[in-house]
């Protein structure tokens, strides 16, 4: 009877615990991750992770010859050297990318490549 009676008791204290305090929640709330916190996070790091990717791709391109020249289109000149570091618009409405890796600038008018230059 003793240890029947000892098995409700440690039953119940166990149920109250549980549903009754938050102790076990506390717990649990901690080492779950909020969505709304980890996913900016992780956007932020795929992000980094393609510009790296992206400029380890300029520099083995640029490195194998893969060369800009005047009248390439965007989608050429991005076959060749990858995607920008940066992109700035001038005052004539120019488009200009820079890819710092390779030191170069590649200044588009009319959607075309007007100049490539050293930077």
């Amino acid at each position: 009877m003793k240890k029947l009676t000892l098995l409700l008791l440690v039953v119940v204290g166990l149920w109250y615990l549980v549903e009754r305090t938050n102790v076990f929640s506390r717990y649990v709330e901690q080492h779950f991750a909020d969505e709304a916190k980890i996913m900016p996070r992780a956007e932020k790091a795929a992000g980094r992770e393609k510009a790296r990717v992206n400029e380890v791709h300029t520099v083995e391109s640029a490195a194998g010859g893969d060369s800009v020249t005047e009248n390439m289109t965007r989608e050429e000149v991005k076959d060749a050297w990858g995607d920008p570091t940066s992109v700035e618009r001038d005052a004539l409405e120019n488009e200009i990318w820079h890819y710092e890796a390779i030191s170069k600038k590649v200044t588009f008018r009319h959607g075309k490549v007007w100049l490539v230059e050293s930077n």
